[in-house]
């Protein structure tokens, strides 16, 4: 079954402002401090839980109005379920093994600083891929991101935005981080990277039925302004070419986003 998303995603651009709406993280409903339960960082699941689903919504606890073994669970099912897909896809399409990054690191700025990605701290309300020597981790500000995310999307759009970062992790494993003439052919394609695993999860029968706008509510929100130019060195692509991609990666897949996003597309 083909996920569908195109004609939300259009109700959902009207409703944004389309692509001239500067992307902006939703603010956090009160002040998160790191857990009692200490650092938050480790080893996920290489598959997904079988029998649960993106429930698409937070959960609502005493910590900060959020519950964090809900939170938790669903970052481990997500992280997990991603995972598995790029198990999958690299011995079925690419005829390689999947080596997840080495490390998941949740940060929590300005109580402590951000990992640092080859000689750059990562910095606050980001989500990142590091591919540097001794470096293979995907890292995200906890309070300044994803848990705003989490609490005003739901869990499919924290999964979305953790699926877009692995797929700067396969880029590097395909050999095409070092490729791209322009940092937003990057981008997009890690965007059509996100979208194909949202086609599996979906196939999977782990996304509900809201899942597909949620998803595209989280791609709008993280789109450049108009301002921004195509060739920056930061750009990313306005809301509608990264809701283009995510949905052009759900109709073929990741071997299609190989190709249609391959470096030099832009060109």
């Amino acid at each position: 079954m083909r996920l569908i998303i195109i004609a939300g995603c259009v109700a959902l651009l009207a409703a944004c402002g389309g692509s001239e709406t500067q992307s902006s993280t939703p603010e956090p409903s009160a002040s998160f401090s790191v857990p009692a339960n200490g650092e938050r960082t480790g080893e996920v699941p290489t598959s997904a839980v079988k029998g649960q689903t993106f429930s698409l919504q937070a959960a609502t606890g005493d910590d900060g109005g959020v519950d964090f073994d809900a939170y938790d669970e669903s970052m481990d099912f997500a992280l997990g379920a991603i995972n598995e897909f790029w198990i999958e896809t690299m011995a079925n399409d690419f005829g390689q093994e999947w080596i997840p990054p080495e490390e998941f690191i949740a940060y929590y700025p300005p109580e402590e600083e951000g990992p640092v990605c080859g000689d750059e701290p990562v910095g606050a309300e980001n989500a990142v891929y590091c591919a540097q020597p001794g470096s293979d981790f995907i890292a995200w500000d906890e309070p300044g991101l994803m848990l705003p995310y989490y609490l005003d999307l739901g869990d499919m759009a924290t999964a979305v935005i953790l699926a877009h970062e692995f797929g700067h992790g396969a880029q590097a494993r395909l050999g095409l981080s070092e490729e791209f003439p322009l940092t937003i052919e990057s981008e997009l394609q890690a965007d059509c990277f996100a979208g194909a695993w949202a086609q599996w999860a979906d196939d999977q029968g782990l996304l509900g039925k809201d899942a597909a706008d949620q998803a595209a509510e989280a791609v709008i929100s993280v789109g450049d302004p108009e301002s921004v130019p195509w060739n920056a060195p930061d750009a990313h692509g306005t809301a509608e070419e990264r809701l283009d991609a995510f949905a052009t990666g759900i109709d073929v897949g990741a071997p299609g986003c190989v190709e249609l996003y391959a470096p030099g597309f832009s060109g």
